[in-house]
Parts: structure tokens; C-alpha cells; sequence
């Protein structure tokens, strides 16, 4: 497996691209302190609508997202909505995410592969400055999936101090893959994946009366930043962390690019 890091002009092409259409979309600075405040941690509007009102809210959202996605997804990403976990997250430097690790927010990586001659680096911008695009993995619940960087590899620094082995699995497509680097902001509302099961058992009927049969969009209705999952895969104990809102990640504008 190739890399693309600071001698290949490949990955400066990658980062430069990146940084300069996230700069094209910047808030100006006048009104970022206005768009901070308005982007406040997500309530519980499971209990705190009625099913009906709830329901109603999700169902006008769902009819008028023409994206040709699951049904679910379409419910995730109306309540995202609702709870203003679409916005754009925080793209920042490399010391940012080292400063914010280092004070003990949760380090993450997300990798992204081309497919169906969709290039890679076009999922990642999409991340960064798009419109938020729900995982449909239903059985992890709707949601942005991330890892918990575990490996430590030179090749990878200074960029990534460490690397996840589950995001690298997820850059094989059929042309070059990204691995984006994140960290959730400290203030993070976060869930373990198992004990929110139990909750969703206990609270099914409402949910359902309320349009919600997802995990995801179940925590996303509380309230719940991101969800995290352990022992997943067989060769790696990396944490798997599923993302809900979207404004609780700070972004690396650098990534590396990945050539299978």
C-alpha cells in the first residue's frame, strides 16, 4: 500500500484542493460568532414532543429531501435537522487537532473510497462543506462512521501521529482512497452503542410512533452527539464511533491519500 504525504504532490494536491473550497464556502467572520451560538447541543425531542408533533415535524422534512436515499436515512436526516446536527463542522490545522487530543478530546479517522467513479476526494469535501449525507449501515444505525487511531507509523507523520487500521480498510475502491483525520469537541454528548440498545427496546413504541426504527436516529432524537462501539472487527480493538451531529467534529484540512 502506497501513501501520499508532504514529498508527493499528489497528497499536496489533495490538501490544497481540500482547503481551498472549504475557504471558498467560509462564513464570514462577522457572522461566525452568530453561527457558533446558534449551534447548540442537540435536546431530546423524543420526549420533549409529543409523538405526534414529532412525527408530523420528520414527515415534512422526509417529503421534501428528494436525495434517492433509504427510508430511514431520510428520518436520520430529518431529525439531524430538527437538532441542527447538519451543520458544518470545524475544519482546522494539524496543531489544532493535536492541541484538542492533547486536552482530551477524542481523536478520530474516517476513511473514504472512490466508488461507482465517485473520487474520493469528492466524499471528503462533501464531508467537510456538503450536505449531510447519513451512513445507511442500519445495523450500526444511521450516522457518520469513524475509528479510534491506534497505529503508530512514520510514514504517516506528522499528519496523522496515528493511523487507524479500520479507515485504511476503508479506502480500497477503485482508484485512490483518503483517510481524513477529526477529533469531537470536548463538550460531545456521547452514548455507549450497547446500553442505547437496551434504551431503544424499552422505548420502541414511541420511537415508532414517532417514525424512528434506527439506532442512530433514535440518539440523534435525544439529543446524543455520537454513539461508540467496541470489538467490532477481529484484528483490531479500535473503537468505532458513529457520528450524529456533524457540528461536534473539528476536521483536519490535511488528509492522506491512499492508492490501492
Amino acid at each position: 500500500m502506497k501513501t501520499g504525504l508532504r514529498s508527493d504532490p499528489c497528497f499536496l494536491r489533495v490538501w490544497i484542493w481540500i482547503v481551498a473550497t472549504w475557504q471558498q464556502y467560509e462564513i464570514d467572520p462577522e457572522l461566525r460568532g452568530l453561527v457558533f451560538l446558534l449551534n447548540l447541543m442537540g435536546k431530546d425531542i423524543l420526549n420533549g414532543l409529543s409523538t405526534n408533533e414529532l412525527s408530523k415535524e420528520v414527515q415534512k422534512l422526509v417529503c421534501d429531501d428528494q436525495r434517492a436515499l433509504p427510508a430511514r436515512s431520510k428520518i436520520f436526516a430529518a431529525i439531524a435537522k430538527i437538532q441542527n446536527f447538519d451543520v458544518l463542522p470545524e475544519a482546522v490545522e494539524i496543531e489544532d487537532v493535536n492541541s484538542a487530543v492533547a486536552e482530551g478530546c477524542i481523536e478520530l479517522n474516517r476513511g473514504l473510497s472512490s466508488t461507482r467513479g465517485v473520487p474520493s476526494q469528492l466524499y471528503a469535501k462533501e464531508l467537510i462543506i456538503g450536505a449531510l449525507y447519513p451512513g445507511t449501515l442500519s445495523s450500526k444505525g444511521n450516522g457518520i462512521y469513524f475509528s479510534v487511531p491506534s497505529k503508530e507509523d512514520p510514514q504517516y507523520f506528522p499528519f496523522f501521529p496515528k493511523i487507524s487500521i479500520v479507515a485504511l480498510k476503508y479506502t480500497k475502491g477503485e482508484a485512490s482512497g483518503i483517510v481524513m483525520r477529526a477529533a469531537l469537541k470536548k463538550d460531545a454528548k456521547l452514548a455507549d452503542s450497547d446500553d442505547l440498545k437496551e434504551y431503544f427496546k424499552e422505548n420502541r413504541n414511541r420511537a415508532k410512533r414517532a417514525g424512528i426504527a434506527d439506532l442512530g436516529a433514535f440518539a440523534a432524537a435525544l439529543g446524543i452527539d455520537a454513539l461508540y462501539e467496541d470489538d467490532l472487527y477481529d484484528d483490531t480493538g479500535e473503537r468505532i464511533y458513529t457520528v450524529l451531529n456533524r457540528g461536534a467534529l473539528l476536521i483536519q484540512k490535511a488528509c492522506i491519500l491512499v492508492q490501492s
